[in-house]
């Protein structure tokens, strides 16, 4: 082979290791989200038991104010998990963008 097939199959092996690497992030992204979905039936779930025990008068005040922090704090969970996810997609298309730029540039 010559000098110039060689570089150029290095390139060839180093993109598609690059979109390999994306392709990977994309579906620990999509595993995340399915995740994140999870949490979010589970948090309405605590939320419907939390509802149907306000509405029971044998549950004491008490009993309420912690489920509602439970409650409370599964949400906020839910939601730094979220954000995580956005930035996570953000930082996925940002990638995706560059790596389409740079092969744009190589054409």
């Amino acid at each position: 082979m010559s000098e110039i097939e060689d570089r150029l199959n290095a390139e060839i092996e180093f993109v598609a290791a690059a979109e390999e690497e994306l392709a990977a992030d994309a579906q620990a992204l999509a595993a995340a989200e399915e995740g994140l979905l999870i949490e979010a039936e589970m948090v309405a779930a605590a939320e419907d038991a939390l509802a149907l025990d306000a509405a029971d008068p044998q549950v004491s005040d008490a009993a309420l104010l912690e489920e509602a922090l439970a409650v409370g704090a599964m949400e906020e969970q839910l939601i730094e998990d979220a954000l995580l996810v956005a930035a996570a997609e953000d930082a996925l298309a940002d990638e995706i963008v560059r790596s389409a730029r740079a092969d744009a540039a190589d054409a």
